[in-house]
């Protein structure tokens, strides 16, 4: 049987790219099913409130059909309009299922892609009408969809998540290695305010069988400043399963350009993490704000949880000498958690997050939570 493939656009005004993408997918060998995501608007222009209402109506609506219709793959052609509506779509399917949409990429898509592997080909000309570099565009699409829906993968086994930041990669990369030695696969994520986001799909999923959430750095994000993917159960998906967390990266905000921030902010400790990033220290004020809103969080847990406390450093430049070193903060973040530690057994540790130790202890505790 030929892979079945969802070609949705905005037929009203794509037809004749719909049209090309079509005929492309059926001479790679799939059958494309055409979804018509127009707004019928019957030649108006729609603005407004009404037109956001008839862009999420068609998105519900068409979400609706595609979880009845068995599809192997889905396509999307997509501007600002049908862009916004397609991935709307692409994100209701299931996380397994091949999802592409190509599009000018008229939005920021880091959001709306943070929980989900949707594949982008950039056309970087309009979509309005087809010429040179746009059907060079549909045919790789064409020719992409193809290629992965041919040779369908096995499902995949449940594993260790682990979240992870530059600033604790080392103890990412000691985890990882020591979890492969005891026959576990681990599931990395960047807690950057944005990996968070495919953590918790992977936890509501069902992808985990247990997690070392090692990098919280996102509830600086949530709660202080910086850049981050809507992600209402970041800290609470994970409270039915085997769990050690870390405060990796508590200590500091992950902010834009250093030229950029405002004065007040440069004048606390801070460093360059890269040409585009600065790591600022938290204030005290914010390191209690974190720490009571991350021990809140883990007293949610229904599993076996455990919370390791480096007291050697939170993060990479939190040790002897590191522009941001601050023994008092991390202070006052362990006194917090363990002052209010009700559903989570807590572990100080006399080693820097980045230790060798600190990899073993945290195997060694998920290892003893896994088998509770």
């Amino acid at each position: 049987m030929l892979p079945r493939i969802a070609l949705m656009a905005t037929v009203e005004t794509k037809a004749e790219e719909t049209r090309f993408l079509e005929e492309a997918l059926t001479a790679k060998g799939c059958a494309p099913l055409v979804v018509d995501l127009s707004l019928a608007a019957g030649g108006d222009v729609l603005s407004g409130e009404g037109k956001r209402a008839r862009m999420a109506e068609v998105a519900e609506t068409t979400s609706a059909r595609l979880a009845q219709e068995s599809v192997d793959g889905a396509v999307a052609i997509g501007g600002g309009t049908g862009g916004q509506i397609a991935l709307d779509v692409l994100r209701s399917l299931p996380l397994r299922t091949p999802k592409m949409l190509v599009t000018t990429l008229p939005f920021d898509p880091r959001s709306a892609l943070a929980d989900d592997a949707i594949m982008l080909v950039p056309t970087l000309v309009d979509i309005a009408g087809l010429n040179g570099p746009l059907r060079r565009a549909l045919l790789q699409a064409a020719t992409m969809m193809a290629a992965v829906v041919a040779d369908p993968l096995e499902p995949d086994r449940p594993a260790v998540g682990l979240t992870a930041l530059g600033v604790t990669c080392q103890a990412a990369d000691a985890m990882v290695e020591g979890l492969r030695v005891l026959g576990h696969e681990t599931l990395v994520f960047h807690a950057n305010g944005y990996g968070g986001a495919g953590f918790a799909r992977f936890a509501r999923e069902g992808g985990f069988s247990g997690v070392i959430d090692m990098t919280v750095h996102e509830i600086t994000r949530y709660e202080i400043a910086g850049v981050f993917a809507p992600t209402p159960d970041r800290f609470s998906c994970a409270v039915d399963l085997p769990r050690v967390v870390l405060p990796g990266g508590l200590n500091f905000l992950g902010l834009g350009r250093l030229e950029d921030l405002p004065a007040e902010l440069r004048a606390r400790p801070h460093y360059r993490h890269s040409t585009l990033f600065t790591h600022v220290a938290v204030s005290d004020a914010e390191m209690d704000r974190v720490a009571e809103r991350l021990a809140t969080e883990l007293n949610a847990a229904r599993k076996a949880t455990t919370l390791l406390l480096p007291m050697g450093g939170f993060s990479n430049e939190d040790c002897p000498g590191g522009a941001i070193e601050n023994p008092t903060l991390r202070d006052r973040a362990a006194d917090i958690l363990e002052a209010e530690a009700e559903r989570y057994r807590v572990e100080r540790l006399t080693f820097h997050i980045n230790d060798p130790e600190t990899a073993r202890a945290a195997i060694e505790a998920i290892t003893r939570n896994m088998a509770d």
